[in-house]
């Protein structure tokens, strides 16, 4: 099965329900990409891969919820920086979604999560999400 995302993108300082959010956002990548990398016939996946894109889509969404909810309790001063960098990767992602749903192109879209989504994904969770979650944890003692 091919992959994209190993679970080790994943800091180890990531809060509990952050790590839970990732590693099913993996799944999600994983899966989409193992899906696009079959030969079939575009008629037979293309279902399958626009619903696994929705899932991400929506998995995405809720988790850049939490952790906005949870920088606005805990005042984080990065807050503005990180949900904006999140509302940009959304329009990414939305974007990607509806150019497949439109063209049907795999290789586009194959493009975008190599290229795109694998490097962003890691970034975030390696430098926003790991300061976010160190910074929770220093609130906490």
């Amino acid at each position: 099965m091919p992959v994209l995302l190993q679970a080790d993108s994943i800091p180890p300082r990531a809060l509990h329900f952050m790590a839970r959010e990732h590693l099913d956002e993996i799944d999600l990548i994983n899966r989409l990409y193992e899906i696009l990398q079959h030969e079939l016939l575009m008629s037979i996946i293309y279902p399958e891969a626009v619903q696994c894109l929705r899932k991400l889509i929506s998995a995405t969404r809720i988790h850049f919820d939490h952790e906005e909810q949870l920088m606005r309790e805990k005042h984080y001063p990065g807050f503005i920086t990180h949900r904006d960098k999140h509302t940009a990767f959304m329009q990414l992602l939305q974007d990607a979604h509806d150019h497949f749903v439109a063209t049907r192109d795999k290789k586009k879209l194959l493009d975008f999560m190599e290229q795109v989504l694998k490097d962003w994904f890691i970034d975030h969770l390696r430098s926003e999400d790991f300061q976010l979650a160190k910074f929770s944890q220093r609130q906490h003692t």
